[in-house]
């Protein structure tokens, strides 16, 4: 069974950037581009990424013959940042530039809301777990004593 630990790596990647990702009506293929490039840089501590070869793109799901073309789509769209003398990749941050239809079913409101009821969820499993520490911490750490005393009890010493 799989058992990912952020202590094995972790992505750090904002908040803001991730809604604009769902918000935008990305291709499968395309989003997959991001993900790959985001995983390659951010995902290795860096802002930027070498993916040498189109090749290594098909890793990824992608086709040799669609990767240049969803690259230059990206880029012209100004997602993504391409240097093509050193085949560097990176996503650009600022979102507002980004040329992509949002999804039509976007509702900001609801998606404000529905992360805002899990973070309430989060509160209460939390609140729930103190209360449960702090039931342990009172309860009789030996239960052999307490087994003790009942039985001393029972045979009257």
């Amino acid at each position: 069974m799989a058992e990912p630990q952020l202590e094995n790596g972790h992505i750090r990647i904002a908040n803001d950037l991730w809604n604009e990702i769902l918000r935008r009506n990305f291709s499968k293929r395309q989003l997959n581009l991001i993900l790959f490039i985001w995983r390659l840089s951010y995902g290795t501590g860096q802002k930027d990424c070498v993916i040498p070869n189109f090749t290594h793109f098909e890793i990824a799901g992608m086709y040799k013959q669609d990767v240049k073309k969803e690259l230059t789509f990206l880029v012209d769209c100004a997602v993504l940042d391409w240097e093509q003398e050193t085949m560097v990749f990176s996503i650009n941050k600022d979102y507002h530039h980004w040329q992509i239809t949002p999804n039509k079913k976007w509702n900001n409101d609801l998606f404000t809301q529905l992360i805002h009821t899990n973070l309430q969820r989060k509160r209460q499993k939390n609140a729930t777990n103190s209360t449960s520490q702090t039931k342990k911490r009172h309860a009789p750490k030996n239960h052999k004593v307490g087994k003790l005393l009942t039985m001393q009890k029972a045979i009257g010493k």
